[in-house]
């Protein structure tokens, strides 16, 4: 039986865990790790190499947990995307194709093309498409109103159901922006159901300073004095933004709001509900934060909303959802 010759990135536990499985597809012919103590000695009777000794027409499996690390510093050294094998974990099988791209990990999920380009975004696609934790389902033609684009999973997901005609997605970090955008693009089936706004959703038109994580690719909100990265956000009002969406499709089709905006939300159904559109929003999925629970449930209770709410254990965010009562 033929096995792939391949140099394993990663001398260390994560190889260790799945050796027996590793072993019986792939033949390794030597370790790469960054830590300069390995390089120079052996692991399980292979030599350990630094990344600067590999050739750029070699195989290599990624066998470390910091894989998207590795494949960056991979495709920097010049070896060919093609050539960089990974190991998914075992849940990642609901996908039918994961390889690696020039600007990350590119996985197909029904039909639907999406580029990991960290682990956080990993998560996120596990929350959405594994976990399924926004998988709302009508029987009537619905539009989605997305607070938190992201890179577009979850913008992609609803606008590959049959029963979504429309969905208008926000997303206010240009970096992150782009990536939803590139994400999109892949996509022919589904990209001309999808309307993106880089800006955020507020209750007045005015600009603010926002935090944002290291990686960019979630988290941004209000800035708090956490030493973070910031950036400078066009806010707009969101009886205006989400007030001419919601006059278009009133009364002609269902409207599902999905809003994960780290925050943002309390400032945005203030607003909505100030101003008669937030009980026209027939179906609300959404993540809360800031431990304020309580005002989530206050404003469906008096806007006559059935809903469920969970929050993990000692964190101060959780799911909600919520469906307007006929």
């Amino acid at each position: 039986m033929y096995m792939k010759q391949v140099i394993a990135f990663g001398a260390g536990n994560f190889y260790k865990t799945h050796k027996e499985n590793i072993e019986k597809e792939y033949d390794i012919v030597a370790f790469c790790d960054n830590d300069e103590k390995k390089t120079g000695g052996g692991y399980f009777g292979k030599p350990i190499i630094s990344v600067d000794d590999i050739e750029t027409d070699s195989d290599i499996l990624i066998t470390s947990t910091y894989k998207y690390e590795i494949i960056s510093q991979l495709l920097e050294r010049g070896i060919n995307e093609n050539r960089i094998n990974l190991i998914i974990p075992e849940w990642m099988n609901i996908c039918s194709g994961v390889r690696v791209n020039k600007k990350g990990i590119e996985v197909v999920i029904d039909g639907i093309h999406i580029i990991l380009h960290n682990a956080l975004e990993e998560s996120i696609f596990w929350e959405i498409y594994y976990n399924e934790e926004y998988n709302i389902n009508f029987q009537t033609n619905s539009i989605v109103i997305d607070i938190g684009l992201n890179v577009g999973m979850a913008t992609l997901f609803f606008a590959n159901k049959k029963f979504v005609s429309k969905v208008y997605a926000f997303e206010p970090d240009k970096n992150v922006y782009e990536k939803a955008l590139y994400n999109i693009g892949l996509n022919q089936k589904t990209k001309n159901k999808i309307v993106t706004f880089n800006v955020a959703c507020s209750n007045e038109d005015k600009k603010e300073t926002y935090e944002i994580t290291p990686i960019a690719s979630a988290g941004i909100r209000k800035q708090r004095g956490l030493g973070l990265n910031t950036i400078d956000v066009v806010c707009v009002d969101a009886s205006k933004a989400l007030g001419t969406i919601i006059d278009k499709h009133y009364g002609k089709e269902s409207i599902i709001m999905k809003c994960d905006c780290e925050g943002a939300e309390y400032e945005i159904f203030t607003r909505l509900e100030q101003t008669g559109y937030f009980n026209k929003i027939d179906a609300f999925v959404m993540e809360w934060h800031c431990d304020r629970r309580n005002e989530i449930q206050e404003i469906f209770d008096k806007n006559g909303y059935t809903y469920v709410i969970f929050n993990a254990p000692e964190r101060t965010f959780g799911k909600c959802y919520a469906i307007k009562k006929k």
